[in-house]
């Protein structure tokens, strides 16, 4: 994982436009959190997808945003580029270790129906969505890592790193509930819940509901416990190899 060596290398601009070249390698590319799996894995192998947006279009959220993942950027020791991109309404987002921001590491790009649907659905102060980036983060740093190779040969699916992703996903959130008790985090953790599935055959298979929310559950107590990001990290891949 990488660190991060000053404050300007660690803010993710939103106001810096994302070229618009398209993500096409799918060895580089991980789509995550459909609800139709199937359908969105495949899209992610079989076309380019574009990146339309940096921002929201609106300023405060931009703003408040901006500050939640430069928050996110410090506690992974991650940087990459962010923006959006059109998911055609099958809602979606996705890590790639392709780098489209100049001074960022990689790119998480945020399905514009995915993120109008949190929004619209969760009032949990953006909790929802920003589990979502924690989980692509995650992603993020298991490319920056290289340890993504070894959880992929583990399983006939992309399991084993759709948890372990979880894993992170859980320890953000609980290290944000050690920061500001006051968060409310049912919002997130029932949209973890509902997007398992029980594709067992399928390559994109991302591990049931119980098994998405159990891994969730290992990193955010991780997290309470006081454990460091990267002792989190490399426990979460071992337990993932493990237990599920």
């Amino acid at each position: 994982m990488r660190a991060i060596m000053t404050r300007r290398e660690a803010m993710i601009q939103l106001g810096a436009a994302l070229a618009p070249a398209g993500l096409a390698a799918a060895q580089e590319t991980r789509g995550c959190l459909a609800r139709n799996l199937r359908a969105a894995g495949r899209s992610f192998r079989s076309q380019r997808l574009d990146l339309v947006t940096a921002g929201t279009g609106d300023r405060a959220l931009d703003r408040a945003l901006g500050r939640a993942l430069v928050r996110l950027s410090r506690m992974f020791g991650e940087t990459p580029g962010f923006g959006f991109y059109d998911d055609g309404g099958s809602p979606n987002a996705l890590a790639t270790n392709r780098t489209y921001v100049e001074g960022t590491w990689g790119t998480v790009a945020f399905g514009t129906y995915l993120f109008r649907d949190l929004l619209g659905r969760y009032d949990d102060q953006g909790m929802s969505v920003m589990a979502t980036v924690a989980h692509e983060f995650g992603h993020i740093a298991q490319f920056s890592s290289g340890v993504m190779p070894r959880l992929d040969r583990a399983h006939h699916t992309v399991k084993y790193c759709e948890l372990h992703a979880d894993v992170l996903l859980g320890y953000y959130l609980g290290v944000r509930k050690r920061q500001n008790s006051s968060i409310s985090l049912w919002a997130a953790g029932h949209s973890v819940f509902e997007i398992g599935d029980y594709e067992f055959n399928d390559p994109n298979h991302h591990g049931t509901p119980d098994e998405r929310v159990a891994a969730a559950e290992s990193g955010f107590g991780m997290a309470q416990d006081g454990v460091r990001f990267e002792r989190a990290f490399s426990q979460g891949v071992e337990e993932v190899l493990s237990r599920f």
